[in-house]
Protein backbone atom coordinates (compact mmCIF):
# COMPACT_ATOMS: atom_id res chain seq x y z
CA UNK A 1 0.00 0.00 0.00
CA UNK A 2 1.24 3.53 -0.69
CA UNK A 3 0.11 6.92 0.58
CA UNK A 4 1.36 10.48 1.02
CA UNK A 5 2.16 11.58 4.57
CA UNK A 6 1.56 15.05 6.10
CA UNK A 7 4.72 16.45 4.51
CA UNK A 8 3.74 15.14 1.07
CA UNK A 9 6.34 12.35 0.98
CA UNK A 10 5.28 9.07 -0.56
CA UNK A 11 5.25 6.16 1.91
CA UNK A 12 5.01 2.44 1.17
CA UNK A 13 4.09 -0.40 3.54
CA UNK A 14 3.06 -4.04 3.30
CA UNK A 15 -0.09 -4.76 5.28
CA UNK A 16 -2.23 -7.85 5.70
CA UNK A 17 -5.06 -9.46 7.61
CA UNK A 18 -2.93 -9.64 10.78
CA UNK A 19 -0.45 -6.81 10.07
CA UNK A 20 -2.18 -3.40 10.01
CA UNK A 21 -1.04 0.01 8.86
CA UNK A 22 -1.44 2.39 11.82
CA UNK A 23 -2.07 6.06 11.03
CA UNK A 24 -3.36 8.65 13.52
CA UNK A 25 -5.04 6.08 15.74
CA UNK A 26 -6.66 4.20 12.85
CA UNK A 27 -5.61 0.69 11.87
CA UNK A 28 -6.05 -0.44 8.26
CA UNK A 29 -6.27 -4.17 7.55
CA UNK A 30 -6.71 -5.87 4.19
CA UNK A 31 -10.01 -7.63 3.58
CA UNK A 32 -11.10 -10.46 1.30
CA UNK A 33 -12.82 -7.84 -0.85
CA UNK A 34 -10.87 -7.21 -4.07
CA UNK A 35 -11.53 -6.88 -7.78
CA UNK A 36 -10.68 -5.44 -11.16
CA UNK A 37 -10.96 -1.85 -12.35
CA UNK A 38 -10.78 -0.95 -16.06
CA UNK A 39 -8.94 2.34 -16.60
CA UNK A 40 -10.40 4.80 -19.12
CA UNK A 41 -9.65 8.21 -20.56
CA UNK A 42 -12.74 10.06 -21.75
CA UNK A 43 -12.13 12.74 -24.41
CA UNK A 44 -15.40 14.68 -24.69
CA UNK A 45 -16.24 16.59 -27.86
CA UNK A 46 -15.90 19.78 -25.78
CA UNK A 47 -13.81 20.16 -22.65
CA UNK A 48 -10.75 18.57 -21.10
CA UNK A 49 -10.07 14.83 -21.03
CA UNK A 50 -10.91 12.94 -17.85
CA UNK A 51 -9.20 9.79 -16.62
CA UNK A 52 -10.61 7.29 -14.15
CA UNK A 53 -11.48 3.72 -13.27
CA UNK A 54 -14.72 1.80 -13.02
CA UNK A 55 -14.64 -0.73 -10.17
CA UNK A 56 -16.12 -4.07 -11.15
CA UNK A 57 -17.77 -6.36 -8.56
CA UNK A 58 -15.55 -8.28 -6.13
CA UNK A 59 -13.56 -11.20 -7.53
CA UNK A 60 -13.78 -14.24 -7.11
CA UNK A 61 -17.05 -13.84 -5.17
CA UNK A 62 -18.70 -12.52 -8.36
CA UNK A 63 -16.41 -14.34 -10.79
CA UNK A 64 -19.05 -14.65 -13.51
CA UNK A 65 -20.51 -11.15 -13.07
CA UNK A 66 -17.53 -8.94 -13.90
CA UNK A 67 -19.61 -6.16 -15.43
CA UNK A 68 -20.83 -2.69 -14.50
CA UNK A 69 -22.99 0.02 -16.04
CA UNK A 70 -21.98 3.64 -15.58
CA UNK A 71 -22.56 7.03 -17.15
CA UNK A 72 -19.87 8.89 -19.08
CA UNK A 73 -18.84 12.15 -17.35
CA UNK A 74 -20.99 15.19 -18.19
CA UNK A 75 -23.26 13.17 -20.49
CA UNK A 76 -26.38 11.06 -20.22
CA UNK A 77 -24.77 8.16 -22.13
CA UNK A 78 -24.98 4.88 -20.20
CA UNK A 79 -22.09 2.53 -20.93
CA UNK A 80 -22.01 -1.13 -19.91
CA UNK A 81 -18.59 -2.80 -19.59
CA UNK A 82 -17.62 -6.42 -18.94
CA UNK A 83 -14.15 -7.86 -18.41
CA UNK A 84 -13.73 -11.03 -20.46
CA UNK A 85 -10.89 -13.52 -19.89
CA UNK A 86 -10.43 -17.31 -19.93
CA UNK A 87 -7.48 -17.61 -17.55
CA UNK A 88 -7.89 -19.23 -14.11
CA UNK A 89 -6.48 -16.62 -11.74
CA UNK A 90 -7.17 -18.13 -8.32
CA UNK A 91 -6.84 -21.88 -8.56
CA UNK A 92 -8.01 -23.57 -5.33
CA UNK A 93 -5.94 -26.68 -6.17
CA UNK A 94 -2.58 -24.86 -6.06
CA UNK A 95 -0.88 -21.80 -4.63
CA UNK A 96 -1.92 -18.67 -6.48
CA UNK A 97 -2.26 -14.93 -5.98
CA UNK A 98 -4.69 -12.32 -7.21
CA UNK A 99 -3.42 -10.49 -10.28
CA UNK A 100 -4.53 -8.95 -13.55
CA UNK A 101 -5.23 -11.49 -16.33
CA UNK A 102 -2.49 -11.67 -18.97
CA UNK A 103 -4.93 -11.83 -21.90
CA UNK A 104 -8.29 -10.09 -21.74
CA UNK A 105 -10.77 -8.01 -23.66
CA UNK A 106 -13.28 -5.47 -22.44
CA UNK A 107 -16.79 -5.74 -23.85
CA UNK A 108 -18.34 -2.27 -24.15
CA UNK A 109 -21.99 -1.54 -24.94
CA UNK A 110 -23.50 1.89 -25.48
CA UNK A 111 -27.09 1.71 -26.65
CA UNK A 112 -27.44 -1.10 -29.19
CA UNK A 113 -23.77 -1.02 -30.24
CA UNK A 114 -21.34 -3.61 -28.83
CA UNK A 115 -17.56 -3.60 -29.16
CA UNK A 116 -14.65 -5.58 -27.72
CA UNK A 117 -11.62 -3.49 -26.81
CA UNK A 118 -8.02 -4.38 -26.07
CA UNK A 119 -5.85 -2.01 -23.99
CA UNK A 120 -5.10 1.17 -25.94
CA UNK A 121 -8.11 0.87 -28.27
CA UNK A 122 -10.71 3.62 -28.73
CA UNK A 123 -14.48 3.64 -28.82
CA UNK A 124 -15.90 6.52 -30.87
CA UNK A 125 -19.20 8.02 -29.72
CA UNK A 126 -21.04 11.14 -30.90
CA UNK A 127 -20.28 12.78 -27.52
CA UNK A 128 -16.55 11.98 -27.61
CA UNK A 129 -13.94 9.22 -27.59
CA UNK A 130 -13.53 6.60 -24.84
CA UNK A 131 -10.00 5.15 -24.65
CA UNK A 132 -9.52 1.87 -22.80
CA UNK A 133 -6.09 2.14 -21.12
CA UNK A 134 -6.02 -1.29 -19.47
CA UNK A 135 -7.13 -3.02 -16.30
CA UNK A 136 -5.85 -2.58 -12.77
CA UNK A 137 -7.00 -3.91 -9.40
CA UNK A 138 -8.72 -2.51 -6.33
CA UNK A 139 -8.57 -3.71 -2.74
CA UNK A 140 -11.01 -3.39 0.15
CA UNK A 141 -9.83 -2.54 3.64
CA UNK A 142 -11.18 -2.90 7.17
CA UNK A 143 -10.61 0.31 9.10
CA UNK A 144 -10.57 0.07 12.89
CA UNK A 145 -10.47 2.87 15.46
CA UNK A 146 -10.73 2.02 19.14
CA UNK A 147 -12.46 5.03 20.72
CA UNK A 148 -12.04 3.49 24.18
CA UNK A 149 -8.25 3.90 24.26
CA UNK A 150 -8.24 7.50 25.64
CA UNK A 151 -10.82 6.46 28.25
CA UNK A 152 -8.75 3.43 29.24
CA UNK A 153 -5.71 5.67 29.65
CA UNK A 154 -7.72 8.10 31.81
CA UNK A 155 -9.08 5.23 33.94
CA UNK A 156 -5.57 3.80 34.39
CA UNK A 157 -4.12 7.17 35.43
CA UNK A 158 -7.02 7.72 37.84
CA UNK A 159 -6.44 4.27 39.39
CA UNK A 160 -2.71 4.94 39.85
CA UNK A 161 -3.42 8.37 41.39
CA UNK A 162 -6.05 6.87 43.74
CA UNK A 163 -3.71 4.11 44.89
CA UNK A 164 -0.89 6.62 45.41
CA UNK A 165 -3.17 8.84 47.51
CA UNK A 166 -4.41 5.83 49.54
CA UNK A 167 -0.93 4.51 50.33
CA UNK A 168 0.44 8.00 50.99
CA UNK A 169 -2.21 8.49 53.66
CA UNK A 170 -1.70 4.99 55.06
CA UNK A 171 2.09 5.15 55.41
CA UNK A 172 2.65 8.88 55.88
CA UNK A 173 4.68 9.83 58.98
CA UNK A 174 2.38 11.10 61.76
CA UNK A 175 3.08 12.09 65.34
CA UNK A 176 2.30 9.42 68.02
CA UNK A 177 0.26 11.76 70.12
CA UNK A 178 -2.41 14.08 68.96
Amino acid sequence: MSWNDESGRRRVAVIGDQQPLALKGYRFYTSFNKGFAPLFTWHPARGPARRGTVHLPAYPIHEYRQSREWTLPDTDVAVWVMLKFDEVLLDPARRSEFRVPREHTLVVRAGAERRELKPGERYMLPQGVLVYEGVTTWMGYNVFFDWTMPWLLAAGLLAVASLAWHFWNKFAARPWER
